[in-house]
């Protein structure tokens, strides 16, 4: 698989949960990743998952308190919130696993509609209501997250499918402790990262031309490329030298983008469009982001 560079890998080893946490047989396994929080998996294979996926980026939690009490047959996981029961070897069915919440009379088993689970919610200016899947928040105070069908990413940043089905689900369990829950979860998924500043360019709305100085308050490049277009002699590839400023300042130069190129234009344009490719590069000082006119 094509690497997709050093900025688009995950760390392999924070996906991978703690063996002190793990309870296994030959087809299932459980993790207590906390108090609150545990991951069911079943898999006819024996083969499990431990990359991330789209939402799981994280399983290395530290090790929560747990006991344990098992027979050849039948497993009992407690923690201070909840107690699992489940018969060994057998696939995750609503019989053969289930967890209380430690002081109320709620139970969790796999296919629970989970009625009183609040949907996700949903903010924008856009007119019209839009319906979101269940969230968190439960008054029943648990809820469960299928993750079995989600897509694996690879140690180079790609996406791939499960090779071998299995059943994957995670479940909170938090009573009225809904603040850590919301924890666990973004240690589990990731908390949502802002887009870096370059981004949005110049996301300015004033009616009047912008000065120097502003744009220098902003920490923008100015990138000319319509005239170093021209006086490579075809203004066509004002993109190319775009994209060259772009890389250079994304710190992309690890990808291989001279082969990328040949292999995407046209060979008669091809030595012009490296040319201005090049160039891009050349007019994006090694600088964060300084106003630089040319």
């Amino acid at each position: 698989m094509y690497d997709l560079g050093v900025q688009f890998h995950f760390n392999m080893d924070m996906a991978k949960a703690s063996s002190n946490a793990i309870l296994m047989g030959k087809k299932y396994r459980i993790t207590i990743l906390t108090e609150r929080l545990v991951r069911i998996e079943y898999s006819p294979s024996g083969v499990f998952v431990d990359n991330p996926t789209t939402l799981v980026l994280c399983r290395n939690f530290t090790v929560p308190k747990f006991e344990v009490n098992q027979d050849s047959r039948y497993l009992e996981v407690e923690t201070s919130y909840f107690k699992l029961a489940y018969t060994k070897e057998t696939p995750i069915t609503a019989s053969s696993l289930r967890i209380s919440l430690k002081g109320t009379e709620a139970m969790w088993y796999y296919g629970y509609p989970e009625v009183k689970t609040y949907d996700g919610t949903f903010m924008g200016f856009d007119e019209g209501k839009e319906r979101y899947n269940k969230g968190l928040y439960s008054i029943e105070g648990f809820c469960s997250i299928d993750n079995s069908n989600d897509f694996i990413i690879d140690e180079h940043g790609t996406l791939t499918g499960k090779k071998n089905p299995s059943t994957d689900i995670y479940v909170f369990l938090y009573k009225d402790d809904f603040n850590l829950a919301l924890k666990d979860y973004f240690q589990l998924t990731g908390k949502p990262q802002l887009l870096p500043r370059y981004a949005f360019g110049n996301c300015w709305s004033k009616n009047y031309a912008y000065k120097e100085d502003e744009l220098n308050r902003l920490n923008a490049t100015i990138i000319n490329a319509a005239d170093k277009a021209k006086e490579l002699g075809n203004v066509k590839v004002m993109n190319i030298i775009l994209l060259g400023a772009l890389v250079k300042s994304m710190n992309l130069e690890d990808i291989d983008w001279e082969s990328i190129i040949r292999e995407n234009i046209k060979e008669k344009f091809v030595d012009i469009n490296l040319q201005a490719f090049k160039k891009g590069m050349e007019m994006v000082s090694e600088e964060a982001f300084p106003l630089k006119s040319n």
